[in-house]
């Protein structure tokens, strides 16, 4: 399967499967967009700003090709910013998130998150 263009945001200890898609044939022709950000337990950035820096970032890739098809895949805590610079990106009537044809969350906590273990619990209970 060949993409027009290829969006992944990764953090930044994923660079072998970020080098191994660059040098795979069948992505030769796509733009591949590692984007990092603070992933840490206790960043208190704002995680909207996050996303609206990443749809500030796509926006301007997608300003370079323009591509009709997008494929965004995104892991853990960067699936949630994908979707809310996706959401961002339609309601700012940004070309690219029309162009998203798939959005692929990889262990995206997409219904919320239930602390099971007391060290999680503990942290939750810091966190407020």
């Amino acid at each position: 399967m060949t993409l027009d263009e290829c969006f992944l945001l990764q953090p930044k200890d994923h660079a072998p499967l970020l080098k191994k898609l660059a040098e795979d044939e069948a992505f030769l022709d796509d733009d591949i967009l590692p984007f990092q950000y603070e992933s840490k337990k206790w960043s208190n950035r704002d995680p909207q700003e996050i996303a609206e820096e990443l749809d500030t970032q796509i926006h301007t890739l997608w300003l370079k090709r323009q591509p009709t098809r997008l494929f965004v895949l995104a892991h853990s805590m960067g699936g949630l910013l994908a979707r809310a610079a996706l959401v961002r990106g339609l309601r700012t009537d940004h070309a690219w998130a029309k162009a998203v044809t798939r959005l692929c969350l990889l262990e995206s906590t997409n219904r919320g998150y239930r602390p099971h273990r007391l060290w999680h619990k503990i942290q939750l209970f810091v966190a407020r």
